[in-house]
């Protein structure tokens, strides 16, 4: 999956750009509701529910009518102040979750707010601590994943708005909410 996210990369970045055609960099801030089930650990361990800090970096190509093709990562604990203010430090466990992702969206204006659908899908790699002395479990793969962005431009190369992502996988599923900061140019 790495390869074929770094193939539509260079794709991108080798099409010649039109007049209305943008490219943008988005940053996401605020938090992930991890559900680890039970299967995750084959059934040696209890599965249990973790809030952690969500953190994306991605660059975007926004072409024909508002589709956009996005290229993106989402970090963890790159911000410590920020994994303060979103993690759930009073439990034992303790999940780390990195992934790089393509994805399509379409952008439409509601009148001065814009109403962002997308489908994406995401190369990811889970490693989830179940508890005291047991060791991490660390696991890896791809899984599709959906997500909403209300966003209001501030200027105009500047919008922030609101994102929801959701990613359900066959071990786990994760939610994501947060803030989301865009720069076009």
């Amino acid at each position: 999956m790495k390869n074929f996210v770094l193939a539509v990369s260079g794709l991108l970045c080798s099409v010649t750009i039109a007049a209305q055609e943008q490219f943008y960099i988005a940053v996401d801030l605020g938090s992930s509701r991890f559900d680890v089930g039970q299967e995750f650990f084959n059934g040696q361990f209890a599965g249990f529910t973790e809030d952690e800090a969500f953190e994306n970096i991605a660059l975007g190509w926004e072409f024909h009518e508002s589709w956009s093709l996005e290229v993106g990562a989402e970090i963890d604990h790159a911000f410590d102040f920020f994994d303060n203010l979103f993690t759930d430090s009073s439990l034992e466990k303790e999940t780390s979750f990195h992934g790089s992702y393509l994805k399509v969206a379409k952008r439409f204006d509601l009148g001065g707010v814009y109403f962002t659908p997308a489908l994406g899908l995401m190369s990811w790699e889970l490693n989830a601590d179940p508890g005291e002395n047991s060791g991490d479990v660390i696991k890896d793969g791809t899984a599709p994943f959906i997500e909403i962005l209300f966003e209001r431009p501030i200027t105009e190369r500047f919008s922030m708005g609101l994102k929801f992502r959701s990613m359900n996988e066959d071990e786990f599923d994760v939610n994501s909410y947060g803030l989301n900061l865009s720069f076009r140019f």
